[in-house]
C-alpha cells in the first residue's frame, strides 16, 4: 500500500501503519508520486527572477555569480520543489 497525501505541505503525511510495510526506497519513491502542494514553487520562481534582475543590474558590483543557497530541514521538500521548478512553465512577462 502506498502512502497517501493528507497534509497541507509539499510532503506526504503518513501513519506508522502505512510506513511499516515500505522500504526506505519505496517511501522515497512514494513521496515523489504524490502531488505537490504549497507555495514553495511560486516563492522560488519569484526569488530566481529577482536574483537575476539584481545580478544583471549589478552596480556597484555586489554579486559575483548566479547562485544561492537553498536551506531547509531534512524532509521538507527541497528536492521536490526544485523538481517542480524544473518542469516547463509558461511565464508572462509584465516588464520588457
Amino acid at each position: 500500500m502506498l502512502p497517501i497525501h493528507t497534509g497541507a505541505g509539499p510532503f506526504p503525511v503518513n501513519t506508522c501503519e502505512e510506513l511499516s510495510d515500505l522500504t526506505p526506497v519505496e517511501m522515497l519513491s512514494a513521496s515523489f508520486k504524490t502531488g505537490y502542494r504549497g507555495p514553495g514553487v511560486a516563492a522560488l520562481l519569484q526569488h530566481l527572477i529577482k536574483s537575476e534582475k539584481n545580478f544583471v543590474s549589478n552596480t556597484p558590483r555586489r554579486y559575483y555569480a548566479r547562485f544561492f543557497s537553498f536551506i531547509q530541514a531534512s524532509g521538507t521538500g527541497k528536492t521536490k520543489t526544485i523538481m517542480q521548478v524544473s518542469h516547463p512553465v509558461s511565464l508572462t512577462a509584465s516588464e520588457p
